[in-house]
């Protein structure tokens, strides 16, 4: 069966109010219809020369955007990490909501299209009254290391998260990728990383909710207390059943550094086979992160990778090498992949690796954003100006949004995301980014295990 996420809603047993709409829903219109003639011609011409427009115009901006954001969202909000402030700001949220109970008007969050990790729009927010939460609700609540829990509002980010606990010596079982990816999207969507073949997709590592109703009313969903059909009912729903004020997410020990193992592969058959190979282990040399990253029909490189205490490779690894890949410098990550694994047999025979530091594997698709900065600064990934500006990369501001999504809506770029289940077995393979641009396709792949 094959699931694509574009204008997805679940329904629900619990009885909600149908004034409360889905902050995540995908509701795409006409530019054409909406702006005219003239601004088309205008934004067609941005998109064709947006790398140079975006160096020189957008760059700058976006690196105080950033700086702005890494204040507010990091030194700020940990100064300000209590409970009872969460509280606070949830009964601050909850007056406008009540406000609106009984009224028929639809709400939404009042995160804009731009801030978000994804390729749609978001015209569903149009005519809607924008509930505040997008400066509120992102701080980290709470850690528990005797529960292996930690409990964050929506808004918190995975990069939020990673830098708060791997200096700790924890990590979330299932950490997703890119820094901007956030709690709530990832619940209430789909989340999937290289250690989901143990622990499965990011909404299993959840073990409660916080959720307002349309009504105001604030619950606790857990799996085994009176609201559980609300629990499992809020993964995949896009926000259309509830907001989510918190979620406790589930903790494990880690250590600062991976030791990561490559091979390439030339046939799709024998790609695929070592991934179900590697992810069907059960004993001590199961590995802890599992990707394989596809450059055409016939070719691909799988990853695995454990925790390691120290950067020094052991000695019996020949070849290994220390290589701190998040490094503003360093080539993105995909393009060392492929050039790494060039000298490699391509029956997946022999192996090459590298120790990472731990961090930087979690965010390793950051800077490129998987592969489309490719596509969004084109000379991006050339050393002079990885050296040169490397470090303001990824753009994070609304124009560069607006470019690359008018790009994706020609014919040339074709990105996807879909979920691939196997009745028979237990257990789903994902491939979680895939992109068709230019008549050469690359692609993620990811495993991932039922809960």
């Amino acid at each position: 069966m094959i699931f694509f996420f574009f204008f997805f809603k679940q329904k629900t047993a619990y009885e909600m109010l149908r004034s409360l709409v889905g902050s995540e829903m995908c509701i795409r219109d006409s530019i054409n219809a909406e702006y005219g003639l003239v601004w088309p011609i205008i934004a067609d011409i941005l998109i064709r020369h947006r790398g140079i427009f975006i160096c020189v115009f957008l760059l700058p901006i976006s690196v105080l955007t950033n700086v702005y954001a890494y204040i507010t969202k990091v030194l700020l909000c940990t100064i300000a990490t209590t409970p009872a402030k969460h509280q606070e700001r949830v009964e601050t949220i909850a007056i406008s909501v009540k406000k609106q109970a009984g009224t028929g008007n639809k709400l939404t969050t009042d995160r804009p299209g731009w801030a978000t990790m994804s390729l749609k729009d978001q015209t569903h927010k149009k005519g809607t009254v924008k509930i505040p939460m997008r400066t509120l609700l992102v701080d980290i609540v709470s850690m528990s290391t005797d529960a292996r829990t930690i409990t964050v509002e929506p808004l918190v980010n995975m990069g939020q998260i990673s830098r708060y606990l791997i200096p700790k010596g924890w990590t979330l079982a299932v950490l997703p990728e890119l820094d901007e990816l956030t709690v709530g999207g990832l619940l209430m969507g789909f989340g999937i990383e290289s250690s989901s073949h143990i622990h499965g997709l990011f909404q299993d590592i959840c073990v409660e909710f916080e959720v307002m109703l349309g009504d105001g009313s604030v619950v606790r969903a857990r799996a085994d207390n009176e609201y559980a059909d609300l629990f499992y009912a809020l993964p995949w729903s896009y926000g259309t059943i509830g907001l989510v004020m918190s979620a406790t997410l589930k903790i494990i020990p880690c250590k600062p550094f991976i030791r990561m193992s490559y091979r390439r592969f030339d046939t799709m058959e024998s790609f695929g086979k070592a991934i179900e190979d590697e992810s069907r282990k059960k004993d001590e040399k199961t590995a802890l992160f599992i990707e394989g990253l596809g450059y055409s029909a016939t070719s691909g490189v799988l990853m695995t990778a454990a925790f390691v205490d120290s950067p020094k490779p052991d000695p019996k690894d020949k070849g290994c090498k220390y290589n701190n890949i998040g490094l503003w410098h360093k080539p993105w990550f995909y393009e060392h992949v492929q050039k790494l694994a060039a000298p490699l047999k391509g029956d997946g025979s022999d192996e090459i690796c590298e120790i990472v530091p731990l961090r930087a594997y979690y965010h390793r698709h950051t800077k490129a954003i998987f592969w489309e900065m490719q596509y969004i600064i084109p000379f991006a990934n050339q050393a002079w100006f990885r050296y040169l500006l490397g470090w303001a990369i990824p753009p994070n501001i609304p124009p560069v949004s607006y470019t690359h999504l008018r790009a994706h809506e020609t014919p040339e770029h074709l990105v996807c995301r879909l979920l691939l289940e196997k009745k028979k077995k237990k257990n789903h393979i994902v491939m979680s980014y895939m992109t068709k641009a230019n008549k050469h396709t690359i692609f993620s792949v990811e495993r991932v295990t039922h809960s």
